[in-house]
Protein backbone atom coordinates (compact mmCIF):
# COMPACT_ATOMS: atom_id res chain seq x y z
CA UNK A 1 0.00 0.00 0.00
CA UNK A 2 0.97 3.34 -1.06
CA UNK A 3 1.37 6.00 2.03
CA UNK A 4 0.45 9.55 1.14
CA UNK A 5 0.55 12.49 3.09
CA UNK A 6 0.38 16.16 2.73
CA UNK A 7 2.31 19.69 3.52
CA UNK A 8 0.77 22.69 2.69
CA UNK A 9 1.51 26.60 3.54
CA UNK A 10 -1.77 27.15 5.78
CA UNK A 11 -4.16 30.09 5.88
CA UNK A 12 -5.95 30.46 9.36
CA UNK A 13 -9.55 30.55 9.21
CA UNK A 14 -11.88 30.82 12.42
CA UNK A 15 -14.78 27.81 12.23
CA UNK A 16 -17.92 27.57 14.93
CA UNK A 17 -17.84 24.92 17.24
CA UNK A 18 -19.29 21.61 16.49
CA UNK A 19 -22.90 20.73 17.04
CA UNK A 20 -23.42 19.19 20.16
CA UNK A 21 -24.82 16.10 18.96
CA UNK A 22 -21.27 14.87 16.97
CA UNK A 23 -20.21 11.75 19.16
CA UNK A 24 -17.74 12.09 21.78
CA UNK A 25 -15.08 10.36 19.44
CA UNK A 26 -14.95 12.98 16.97
CA UNK A 27 -14.78 16.02 19.35
CA UNK A 28 -12.14 14.10 21.49
CA UNK A 29 -10.25 13.52 18.42
CA UNK A 30 -10.63 17.38 17.61
CA UNK A 31 -10.26 18.80 20.85
CA UNK A 32 -7.66 22.01 21.40
CA UNK A 33 -6.54 21.75 18.13
CA UNK A 34 -8.32 25.64 17.01
CA UNK A 35 -5.71 28.21 16.25
CA UNK A 36 -2.48 26.16 15.95
CA UNK A 37 -0.11 28.38 13.91
CA UNK A 38 1.77 26.16 10.97
CA UNK A 39 2.85 28.53 8.64
CA UNK A 40 6.27 27.65 8.79
CA UNK A 41 7.60 25.21 5.57
CA UNK A 42 8.61 21.64 6.23
CA UNK A 43 11.93 21.04 6.95
CA UNK A 44 11.96 17.43 7.60
CA UNK A 45 9.74 15.28 7.50
CA UNK A 46 9.46 12.23 10.37
CA UNK A 47 7.17 8.66 10.60
CA UNK A 48 5.69 10.66 7.45
CA UNK A 49 4.44 13.82 8.72
CA UNK A 50 5.93 17.04 7.92
CA UNK A 51 7.10 18.88 11.37
CA UNK A 52 8.55 21.90 11.92
CA UNK A 53 11.79 22.93 13.62
CA UNK A 54 9.69 25.72 15.65
CA UNK A 55 7.84 25.19 18.41
CA UNK A 56 4.28 26.07 17.79
CA UNK A 57 1.64 27.30 20.31
CA UNK A 58 2.70 26.72 23.94
CA UNK A 59 4.06 23.23 23.82
CA UNK A 60 7.63 22.47 24.76
CA UNK A 61 7.93 20.47 21.98
CA UNK A 62 9.07 21.01 18.74
CA UNK A 63 6.13 20.55 16.47
CA UNK A 64 4.22 19.40 18.60
CA UNK A 65 0.81 20.83 18.16
CA UNK A 66 0.90 19.66 14.42
CA UNK A 67 1.58 16.48 15.09
CA UNK A 68 -1.74 16.27 17.60
CA UNK A 69 -3.74 17.82 14.59
CA UNK A 70 -1.84 15.65 12.04
CA UNK A 71 -3.22 12.77 14.34
CA UNK A 72 -6.86 13.98 14.72
CA UNK A 73 -7.23 14.61 11.21
CA UNK A 74 -5.97 11.45 10.39
CA UNK A 75 -8.20 9.52 12.84
CA UNK A 76 -11.07 11.50 11.00
CA UNK A 77 -10.03 10.49 7.97
CA UNK A 78 -10.64 7.25 8.60
CA UNK A 79 -14.01 7.82 9.73
CA UNK A 80 -15.14 8.95 6.38
CA UNK A 81 -15.60 5.62 4.81
CA UNK A 82 -17.35 5.03 8.34
CA UNK A 83 -20.25 2.26 8.05
CA UNK A 84 -22.89 4.70 8.74
CA UNK A 85 -23.59 8.19 6.80
CA UNK A 86 -24.39 10.24 9.95
CA UNK A 87 -20.70 9.21 11.10
CA UNK A 88 -19.37 10.25 7.83
CA UNK A 89 -21.05 13.72 8.08
CA UNK A 90 -19.91 13.96 11.55
CA UNK A 91 -16.29 13.26 10.61
CA UNK A 92 -16.05 15.36 7.35
CA UNK A 93 -17.50 18.57 9.35
CA UNK A 94 -14.93 17.80 12.83
CA UNK A 95 -12.18 18.10 10.46
CA UNK A 96 -14.06 21.07 8.37
CA UNK A 97 -14.10 22.93 11.99
CA UNK A 98 -10.29 23.06 11.76
CA UNK A 99 -9.92 25.30 9.00
CA UNK A 100 -7.87 24.89 5.42
CA UNK A 101 -4.78 23.74 8.21
CA UNK A 102 -6.32 20.72 8.27
CA UNK A 103 -5.21 20.57 4.66
CA UNK A 104 -1.87 19.50 5.41
CA UNK A 105 -2.92 16.39 7.10
CA UNK A 106 -5.67 15.26 5.06
CA UNK A 107 -4.37 11.65 2.80
CA UNK A 108 -4.03 12.13 -0.80
CA UNK A 109 -6.87 10.28 -3.14
CA UNK A 110 -5.62 6.66 -3.65
CA UNK A 111 -7.00 4.11 -6.00
CA UNK A 112 -7.15 1.95 -2.82
CA UNK A 113 -10.05 4.21 -1.29
CA UNK A 114 -13.65 3.54 -1.81
CA UNK A 115 -14.92 6.21 -3.73
CA UNK A 116 -16.84 7.68 -0.80
CA UNK A 117 -13.72 8.14 0.97
CA UNK A 118 -12.14 9.80 -2.45
CA UNK A 119 -15.57 12.23 -2.35
CA UNK A 120 -15.39 13.55 0.50
CA UNK A 121 -11.53 14.18 0.89
CA UNK A 122 -11.95 16.33 -2.19
CA UNK A 123 -14.87 18.18 -0.99
CA UNK A 124 -13.12 19.40 1.99
CA UNK A 125 -10.63 20.51 -0.44
CA UNK A 126 -12.15 22.32 -2.52
CA UNK A 127 -13.83 24.16 0.50
CA UNK A 128 -10.80 24.82 1.63
CA UNK A 129 -9.65 25.59 -1.13
CA UNK A 130 -12.59 28.48 -1.78
CA UNK A 131 -12.08 30.04 1.74
CA UNK A 132 -8.44 30.01 1.69
CA UNK A 133 -8.56 31.63 -2.43
CA UNK A 134 -6.87 35.03 -3.35
CA UNK A 135 -8.70 37.19 -5.12
CA UNK A 136 -7.20 40.37 -6.86
CA UNK A 137 -10.37 42.08 -6.45
CA UNK A 138 -11.22 41.82 -2.60
CA UNK A 139 -8.23 43.54 -0.70
CA UNK A 140 -8.34 43.25 2.89
CA UNK A 141 -9.73 46.92 4.52
CA UNK A 142 -7.76 47.92 7.05
CA UNK A 143 -8.37 50.12 10.29
CA UNK A 144 -5.57 52.54 12.20
CA UNK A 145 -6.81 55.30 14.38
CA UNK A 146 -5.38 56.83 17.63
CA UNK A 147 -1.84 58.11 18.32
CA UNK A 148 0.57 56.02 17.28
CA UNK A 149 4.06 56.08 15.44
CA UNK A 150 4.19 55.14 11.36
CA UNK A 151 6.58 52.59 12.65
CA UNK A 152 3.72 50.82 15.25
CA UNK A 153 1.18 52.04 12.30
CA UNK A 154 2.89 49.89 9.50
CA UNK A 155 3.21 47.07 11.83
CA UNK A 156 -0.37 47.01 12.13
CA UNK A 157 -1.42 46.75 8.57
CA UNK A 158 1.07 44.27 8.45
CA UNK A 159 -0.45 42.57 11.08
CA UNK A 160 -4.07 43.08 10.12
CA UNK A 161 -3.88 42.43 6.29
CA UNK A 162 -1.04 39.20 6.42
CA UNK A 163 1.39 41.53 4.28
CA UNK A 164 4.75 40.92 5.86
CA UNK A 165 7.03 44.24 5.91
CA UNK A 166 10.51 44.52 6.61
CA UNK A 167 10.81 47.73 9.22
CA UNK A 168 14.11 47.56 10.25
CA UNK A 169 15.59 50.11 8.28
CA UNK A 170 13.25 52.70 9.36
CA UNK A 171 13.65 51.83 12.81
CA UNK A 172 16.14 54.98 13.54
CA UNK A 173 14.31 57.29 11.06
CA UNK A 174 12.98 60.15 12.75
CA UNK A 175 10.13 60.55 10.48
CA UNK A 176 9.06 57.44 11.30
CA UNK A 177 9.43 57.31 14.96
CA UNK A 178 7.70 60.68 15.93
CA UNK A 179 3.88 59.79 16.84
CA UNK A 180 0.95 61.11 14.79
CA UNK A 181 -2.81 61.76 14.85
CA UNK A 182 -4.20 58.55 12.46
CA UNK A 183 -7.92 58.54 11.03
CA UNK A 184 -7.27 55.42 8.26
CA UNK A 185 -11.01 53.21 8.40
CA UNK A 186 -12.31 51.61 5.38
CA UNK A 187 -9.69 51.75 3.39
CA UNK A 188 -7.29 49.23 1.56
CA UNK A 189 -4.08 48.36 2.43
CA UNK A 190 -2.35 50.28 -0.62
CA UNK A 191 -4.89 53.27 0.53
CA UNK A 192 -3.30 53.49 4.27
CA UNK A 193 0.24 52.63 3.27
CA UNK A 194 0.22 55.83 0.87
CA UNK A 195 -2.00 58.21 3.05
CA UNK A 196 0.69 57.72 6.06
CA UNK A 197 3.57 58.04 4.04
CA UNK A 198 1.97 61.11 2.88
CA UNK A 199 1.98 62.29 6.35
CA UNK A 200 5.48 62.31 7.04
CA UNK A 201 7.20 63.00 3.10
CA UNK A 202 7.64 59.88 1.85
CA UNK A 203 6.44 57.55 -0.73
CA UNK A 204 6.66 53.76 -1.77
CA UNK A 205 9.71 53.21 -3.91
CA UNK A 206 9.63 51.36 -7.27
CA UNK A 207 12.46 48.99 -7.41
CA UNK A 208 12.65 44.94 -8.14
CA UNK A 209 12.61 43.36 -5.01
CA UNK A 210 10.66 40.91 -2.85
CA UNK A 211 10.47 43.68 -0.18
CA UNK A 212 8.20 47.16 -0.05
CA UNK A 213 10.16 49.91 0.18
CA UNK A 214 9.99 53.39 1.29
CA UNK A 215 12.23 56.56 0.13
CA UNK A 216 11.66 60.33 0.66
CA UNK A 217 9.72 62.43 -1.46
CA UNK A 218 11.79 64.53 -3.96
CA UNK A 219 10.99 68.21 -4.17
CA UNK A 220 12.22 70.34 -7.41
CA UNK A 221 13.92 73.87 -6.68
CA UNK A 222 10.63 75.68 -5.96
CA UNK A 223 10.09 73.43 -3.19
CA UNK A 224 7.50 72.19 -4.62
CA UNK A 225 7.12 67.57 -4.98
CA UNK A 226 7.48 66.45 -8.32
CA UNK A 227 5.62 65.55 -11.25
CA UNK A 228 5.98 62.29 -10.12
CA UNK A 229 5.19 62.54 -6.98
CA UNK A 230 1.42 63.78 -7.20
CA UNK A 231 -0.85 62.04 -5.38
CA UNK A 232 -3.64 62.05 -7.85
CA UNK A 233 -1.64 59.16 -10.76
CA UNK A 234 -1.78 56.40 -8.66
CA UNK A 235 -4.84 54.42 -8.68
CA UNK A 236 -5.78 51.37 -6.29
CA UNK A 237 -7.97 48.41 -8.06
CA UNK A 238 -8.09 45.82 -5.40
CA UNK A 239 -5.53 44.24 -4.21
CA UNK A 240 -3.51 46.26 -6.84
CA UNK A 241 -1.28 49.45 -6.50
CA UNK A 242 -1.16 50.87 -9.94
CA UNK A 243 1.22 54.09 -10.64
CA UNK A 244 2.83 56.04 -13.28
CA UNK A 245 7.04 56.63 -12.74
CA UNK A 246 8.52 58.29 -15.77
CA UNK A 247 7.12 59.02 -19.30
CA UNK A 248 9.35 60.87 -21.99
CA UNK A 249 9.19 60.85 -25.96
CA UNK A 250 11.66 60.38 -28.41
CA UNK A 251 12.50 62.46 -31.81
CA UNK A 252 13.48 60.11 -34.69
CA UNK A 253 15.29 62.75 -37.25
CA UNK A 254 16.09 60.84 -39.70
CA UNK A 255 14.19 57.41 -38.69
CA UNK A 256 10.29 58.74 -38.06
CA UNK A 257 9.56 55.09 -36.64
CA UNK A 258 12.03 56.37 -33.96
CA UNK A 259 8.95 59.06 -33.15
CA UNK A 260 7.77 57.33 -30.17
CA UNK A 261 6.64 58.32 -26.27
CA UNK A 262 7.42 55.88 -23.29
CA UNK A 263 5.24 55.32 -20.29
CA UNK A 264 6.15 53.45 -17.78
CA UNK A 265 3.58 52.31 -15.24
CA UNK A 266 4.25 50.12 -11.81
CA UNK A 267 1.98 47.71 -10.90
CA UNK A 268 2.49 46.66 -7.29
CA UNK A 269 0.17 43.90 -5.16
CA UNK A 270 -0.16 43.43 -1.85
CA UNK A 271 2.74 41.32 -0.62
CA UNK A 272 0.75 38.32 0.66
CA UNK A 273 -0.05 37.60 -3.12
CA UNK A 274 2.54 35.47 -4.95
CA UNK A 275 1.98 35.61 -8.31
CA UNK A 276 3.91 33.60 -10.85
CA UNK A 277 3.23 35.08 -13.89
CA UNK A 278 1.52 38.36 -14.53
CA UNK A 279 0.52 39.65 -18.30
CA UNK A 280 -0.58 42.84 -20.06
CA UNK A 281 -3.49 41.84 -22.69
CA UNK A 282 -2.49 44.44 -24.69
CA UNK A 283 -5.23 44.71 -27.30
CA UNK A 284 -7.45 45.54 -24.69
CA UNK A 285 -5.36 48.80 -23.61
CA UNK A 286 -6.29 52.02 -25.58
CA UNK A 287 -4.71 54.81 -24.68
CA UNK A 288 -6.38 58.27 -25.28
CA UNK A 289 -5.51 61.92 -24.87
CA UNK A 290 -6.87 65.07 -23.86
CA UNK A 291 -7.23 65.91 -27.45
CA UNK A 292 -9.13 62.87 -28.11
CA UNK A 293 -6.21 61.42 -30.01
CA UNK A 294 -5.63 57.52 -29.64
CA UNK A 295 -1.98 56.42 -29.24
CA UNK A 296 -1.37 52.87 -30.96
CA UNK A 297 0.67 51.10 -28.95
CA UNK A 298 3.92 49.42 -30.16
CA UNK A 299 4.52 46.10 -30.87
CA UNK A 300 7.53 45.83 -29.44
CA UNK A 301 5.87 46.61 -26.02
CA UNK A 302 6.47 43.89 -23.85
CA UNK A 303 3.33 42.18 -22.59
CA UNK A 304 4.60 39.17 -20.20
CA UNK A 305 6.36 39.03 -17.04
CA UNK A 306 7.92 36.63 -14.18
CA UNK A 307 7.65 38.50 -11.58
CA UNK A 308 10.45 38.06 -8.70
CA UNK A 309 8.61 40.60 -6.00
CA UNK A 310 6.24 42.39 -5.00
CA UNK A 311 5.92 44.67 -8.52
CA UNK A 312 6.74 44.64 -12.04
CA UNK A 313 7.73 47.42 -14.35
CA UNK A 314 5.45 47.76 -17.82
CA UNK A 315 6.80 50.02 -20.64
CA UNK A 316 4.32 51.13 -22.81
CA UNK A 317 5.82 52.33 -26.15
CA UNK A 318 3.35 54.44 -28.17
CA UNK A 319 3.31 56.57 -31.05
CA UNK A 320 4.11 60.41 -30.66
CA UNK A 321 0.59 63.01 -30.09
CA UNK A 322 0.44 64.27 -33.41
CA UNK A 323 -1.87 66.84 -32.15
CA UNK A 324 -1.19 69.24 -29.00
CA UNK A 325 -2.31 67.08 -26.49
CA UNK A 326 -0.86 67.60 -23.14
CA UNK A 327 -1.75 64.89 -20.74
CA UNK A 328 -3.33 60.98 -21.23
CA UNK A 329 -6.87 61.75 -20.87
CA UNK A 330 -7.47 57.77 -19.93
CA UNK A 331 -4.99 54.84 -20.36
CA UNK A 332 -7.44 51.44 -19.99
CA UNK A 333 -6.68 47.98 -20.18
CA UNK A 334 -6.76 44.16 -18.57
CA UNK A 335 -4.17 42.44 -16.51
CA UNK A 336 -3.76 39.07 -16.05
CA UNK A 337 -2.22 37.27 -13.37
CA UNK A 338 -1.56 33.94 -12.37
CA UNK A 339 -1.24 32.91 -8.51
CA UNK A 340 -0.27 29.72 -6.97
CA UNK A 341 -2.35 27.84 -4.25
CA UNK A 342 -0.62 26.51 -1.73
CA UNK A 343 2.15 24.16 -1.45
CA UNK A 344 1.10 20.82 -1.33
CA UNK A 345 3.68 17.56 -0.78
CA UNK A 346 2.80 13.40 -2.02
CA UNK A 347 5.09 11.34 -0.52
CA UNK A 348 5.93 7.64 -1.95
CA UNK A 349 7.59 5.06 0.45
CA UNK A 350 7.01 2.04 -1.59
CA UNK A 351 10.13 3.32 -3.49
CA UNK A 352 11.26 -0.64 -4.51
CA UNK A 353 8.15 -1.50 -6.30
CA UNK A 354 7.81 -2.28 -10.14
CA UNK A 355 4.63 -1.00 -10.34
CA UNK A 356 3.82 2.80 -11.28
CA UNK A 357 1.87 4.30 -8.62
CA UNK A 358 -0.55 7.35 -8.48
CA UNK A 359 -1.53 10.10 -5.85
CA UNK A 360 -3.53 13.16 -6.51
CA UNK A 361 -3.96 16.24 -3.81
CA UNK A 362 -6.40 19.51 -5.59
CA UNK A 363 -5.73 19.83 -9.27
CA UNK A 364 -2.00 18.16 -8.52
CA UNK A 365 -1.62 14.73 -9.76
CA UNK A 366 1.70 12.92 -9.40
CA UNK A 367 2.96 9.54 -11.03
CA UNK A 368 5.82 8.03 -9.84
CA UNK A 369 6.25 6.08 -12.81
CA UNK A 370 10.18 4.09 -12.03
CA UNK A 371 13.36 4.41 -9.43
CA UNK A 372 16.22 2.82 -10.40
CA UNK A 373 19.51 3.54 -10.36
CA UNK A 374 21.24 4.88 -13.10
CA UNK A 375 24.75 3.95 -12.59
CA UNK A 376 26.27 5.71 -9.88
CA UNK A 377 22.42 7.48 -8.68
CA UNK A 378 19.41 6.70 -8.65
CA UNK A 379 16.94 8.33 -10.84
CA UNK A 380 13.00 9.20 -10.28
CA UNK A 381 10.42 9.63 -13.12
CA UNK A 382 7.47 11.55 -12.16
CA UNK A 383 4.78 12.29 -14.84
CA UNK A 384 3.48 15.59 -13.22
CA UNK A 385 -0.06 17.27 -14.31
CA UNK A 386 -2.75 19.45 -13.07
CA UNK A 387 -6.35 18.89 -13.54
CA UNK A 388 -7.34 22.32 -14.44
CA UNK A 389 -5.23 21.95 -17.78
CA UNK A 390 -3.32 25.51 -17.69
CA UNK A 391 -1.78 26.88 -20.73
CA UNK A 392 1.76 25.25 -21.35
CA UNK A 393 3.57 28.51 -20.67
CA UNK A 394 1.91 28.37 -17.35
CA UNK A 395 2.63 24.65 -16.81
CA UNK A 396 5.88 25.55 -17.16
CA UNK A 397 6.49 28.05 -15.11
CA UNK A 398 4.57 25.37 -12.45
CA UNK A 399 7.08 23.02 -12.76
CA UNK A 400 9.21 25.14 -11.81
CA UNK A 401 8.11 26.12 -8.68
CA UNK A 402 8.49 21.81 -7.91
CA UNK A 403 10.74 20.65 -5.75
CA UNK A 404 11.50 16.65 -4.52
CA UNK A 405 13.69 15.07 -1.74
CA UNK A 406 14.39 12.10 0.10
CA UNK A 407 13.82 11.22 3.72
CA UNK A 408 15.70 8.33 5.62
CA UNK A 409 14.51 6.64 8.70
CA UNK A 410 16.19 9.02 11.02
CA UNK A 411 13.84 11.82 9.59
CA UNK A 412 16.55 13.42 7.69
CA UNK A 413 16.16 15.33 4.23
CA UNK A 414 18.42 14.56 1.07
CA UNK A 415 18.32 17.39 -1.70
CA UNK A 416 18.49 15.88 -5.37
CA UNK A 417 21.71 16.49 -7.25
CA UNK A 418 19.78 17.48 -10.32
CA UNK A 419 16.61 17.23 -11.95
CA UNK A 420 15.64 17.47 -15.78
CA UNK A 421 12.41 17.06 -18.12
CA UNK A 422 12.32 14.01 -20.19
CA UNK A 423 8.94 14.40 -21.19
CA UNK A 424 6.92 17.56 -22.48
CA UNK A 425 3.33 18.00 -23.58
CA UNK A 426 0.27 20.37 -23.50
CA UNK A 427 -1.43 18.05 -20.60
CA UNK A 428 1.73 16.69 -18.95
CA UNK A 429 5.20 16.75 -17.98
CA UNK A 430 7.90 14.60 -17.29
CA UNK A 431 10.71 15.01 -14.58
CA UNK A 432 13.61 13.10 -13.17
CA UNK A 433 15.53 13.40 -10.34
CA UNK A 434 19.09 12.30 -8.84
CA UNK A 435 19.95 10.75 -5.99
CA UNK A 436 23.26 9.93 -4.49
CA UNK A 437 22.73 8.17 -1.40
CA UNK A 438 24.20 5.82 0.28
CA UNK A 439 22.20 2.16 0.83
CA UNK A 440 19.12 1.21 -1.20
CA UNK A 441 15.88 3.20 -2.03
CA UNK A 442 13.87 1.18 -0.05
CA UNK A 443 14.87 2.71 3.18
CA UNK A 444 13.96 5.71 1.96
CA UNK A 445 10.61 7.81 1.28
CA UNK A 446 10.39 9.99 -1.56
CA UNK A 447 8.27 13.55 -1.14
CA UNK A 448 7.70 15.71 -4.00
CA UNK A 449 6.21 19.39 -3.22
CA UNK A 450 4.60 21.94 -5.89
CA UNK A 451 1.58 24.07 -5.75
CA UNK A 452 -1.36 22.16 -5.53
CA UNK A 453 -3.33 24.60 -8.13
CA UNK A 454 -2.72 27.88 -10.20
CA UNK A 455 -5.44 30.09 -10.49
CA UNK A 456 -5.78 32.60 -13.50
CA UNK A 457 -7.19 36.49 -12.81
CA UNK A 458 -7.85 39.10 -14.70
CA UNK A 459 -8.07 43.12 -13.71
CA UNK A 460 -9.75 45.64 -15.45
CA UNK A 461 -7.44 48.88 -14.95
CA UNK A 462 -8.05 52.41 -15.40
CA UNK A 463 -5.73 55.97 -15.03
CA UNK A 464 -6.64 59.37 -15.80
CA UNK A 465 -4.85 62.68 -16.40
CA UNK A 466 -1.28 61.14 -16.73
CA UNK A 467 1.04 64.11 -17.79
CA UNK A 468 2.96 63.99 -21.10
CA UNK A 469 6.84 65.19 -21.92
Amino acid sequence: MTKAHLRFLPFLIARSLLASSIAVAIVAACSDSRGQDTSSPPEKVSNGQAVNDQTTGSSDEPGSGEDDLGKRVEQLSLLLDADKESERDQAEEAIYMFGPQALDYLPAVNEEMSAEQQMRIERLREKFKNDAEVFLQEPKLVKVVGRLSPLDALDSLAKQTGNKLSLKPYMQVQEFQTPLELELQGVTYWEAIDELLDLIGWRVSAHDGDQVRFVKRQENHEGLHAIGDRRDLQVYVGALRIEPISASRTIGFQNPSLNLSNLDLMFQWEPRIKPMFVGLDLPSHVIRTDEDEVLMISKETDSQFVPTGTQIVASFRMQNPEKNGKQIAELKGKLNMVIPGRMAAVEFSNLDSEESQKLQTGDLQVELESARKNRDVYEIRLGLSLKSQPSEEILQGWVLLGNAFLVDREGTRIEHAGWSTHRWNPKEVGVSFLFDIEGDLSDYRFVYRAPESVVEQTVEYSLRNIPLP
